[in-house]
């Protein structure tokens, strides 16, 4: 038998592992209850009492080398089921010891089992299983039995315990969670009061989302202790019934909060993609106008092929517009209506011309913006030499030349070189900040039209299909 190489399960299903989960939740993060449509095992009764670990003998224990009775006396102190055998394997007399059982983690409970062999005295191998990974060291097996303990049993079917917690440290983590949305919450509204005109109108949902979810996180908690009043103050269950709707309150007033800070941010954005969008409308209605005058003057007629290699498709091929137009084009109809017509038939709002040209002016402003800014600091730095090296793309000094030059491909970063670089060169670096929140906002813009026509594409299903 060969070692297995991988590393040791490094999860010891703690209270402290389970506080956390990557900032879903502001603060602490109770366990998740059953997953719907799960099936899950049947309440017991209480008619049969839980089987408790299985323990060997000690006349098995006895005859186990040193270590293995180490791992046997470390994995029966915290509660896993351990098994010990022998036979002969290729020609050798080898004793096994196998542990194996549920642990705690921060979202339910594992499953666990480590074998262990021994030739004699001598140590031969071990293999550990976790969800069907194998690995570990005799080692690190022992580490984690002598770390880890396994749930009871009894405890779990009695309800004494949830993912071996009881009813007090249930009660402990919910009740920081919920403290923790209240401070989430009160930050909300701070923020909102820092905020004027119409980003504050944009945040008042945002407001009322971080509220309601307190309310709920609340209401959760007030019903969790309840439930454990009721059952006379051991039954964890009744807390660990709330860890969902706690959980749910803290994602959604994190994610208030969030938009709350946001608003001014997306206001400005927003006015700026609006009239970048309606520039590029009025762009494309005089590049019509100017293609239609000239074909008039050579005596020619506008066509939709023509038109398609005016505008430069960009989300399906020309001849797919050309059939369109052929089959559902107006009489005298501006083509760039039509083209926008049959982009919301095919791809839904969104995807008007108007819009992806709007984008690519957006973007090509803030490369430009992004140029004049290096342009101005490598002028600052060296002169005329310093420009035409930024400019040219030559310049590698460790210098603010070359920060700049990189940064360009990286885009803005709010560090201390930044600020001091704005500073410094206010005007360019404004362009640029300006420039960037264009390209949001009509992104932004964009996606909240399709996100717009998708939802109501699916209201217009489910009312024609009331059965489905």
């Amino acid at each position: 038998m060969a070692a297995a190489a991988d590393a040791a399960p490094s999860d010891p299903g703690t209270s402290e592992a389970w506080e956390s989960d990557g900032g879903a939740c502001p603060g602490v993060t109770p366990p998740r209850g059953p997953e719907p449509g799960r099936p899950q095992e049947p309440e017991p009764t209480g008619d049969v009492p839980a089987a408790p670990p299985a323990v060997p003998s000690a006349d098995e224990v006895a005859d186990l080398p040193k270590n293995a009775r180490r791992l046997v006396e470390a994995a029966t102190a915290n509660g896993w089921d351990v098994t010990v055998t022998a036979s002969v394997m290729q020609g050798d007399y080898v004793q096994a010891v196998e542990v194996s059982g549920e642990f705690p983690t921060r979202t339910g409970t594992e499953h666990f089992t480590a074998r262990c062999v021994w030739d004699s005295s001598r140590y031969w191998a071990s293999a550990s299983q976790r969800n069907g990974r194998h690995g570990a060291t005799f080692r690190e097996v022992l580490a984690w039995m002598r770390e880890v303990g396994a749930v009871n049993r009894a405890d779990e079917e009695a309800g004494r315990t949830v993912w071996g917690r009881d009813a007090a440290e249930w009660h402990r983590q919910l009740t920081d969670a919920v403290t923790k949305i209240a401070e989430a919450a009160a930050e909300a509204r701070y923020e909102y009061g820092r905020i004027t005109g119409a980003a504050a109108a944009r945040a008042e949902g945002a407001l009322a989302d971080a509220e309601q979810a307190h309310r709920d996180a609340v209401d959760a908690l007030a019903r969790a202790q309840r439930g454990h009043r009721e059952a006379g103050g051991e039954d964890a269950r009744p807390l660990a019934a709330e860890r969902d709707a706690v959980l749910d309150a803290g994602k959604r007033v994190r994610a208030a909060l969030e938009s709350v800070k946001d608003a001014p941010r997306a206001t400005e954005a927003e006015a700026l993609a609006l009239v970048a969008i309606a520039e590029a409308e009025r762009e494309l209605q005089a590049q019509e106008e100017a293609w239609r005058a000239r074909l008039a003057a050579e005596g020619r007629e506008p066509t939709a092929a023509g038109y398609a290699r005016l505008i430069q498709m960009f989300e399906d091929p020309q001849r797919a517009w050309v059939a369109w137009h052929a089959e559902h084009g107006h009489a005298g109809e501006p083509f760039h209506k039509a083209y926008d017509r049959w982009g919301e038939e095919r791809h839904g709002r969104g995807q008007r011309s108007a819009y992806t040209r709007a984008y690519l002016n957006a973007c090509a402003a803030l490369d430009a913006a992004r140029g004049a800014l290096a342009v101005a600091v490598g002028t600052a730095q060296g002169g005329e030499e310093g420009r035409d090296l930024v400019r040219n793309g030559k310049d590698r000094s460790r210098s603010a030349r070359q920060w700049v030059a990189e940064w360009l491909v990286r885009g803005w970063r709010a560090d201390g070189r930044a600020e001091q670089l704005a500073e410094q060169h206010p005007a360019e670096a404004e362009a640029v900040r300006v420039a960037r929140l264009t390209v949001d906002g009509v992104e932004a813009y964009r996606r909240a039209e399709r996100e717009a026509w998708h939802a109501q594409q699916e209201q217009e299903k489910a009312a024609a299909n009331p059965a489905s």
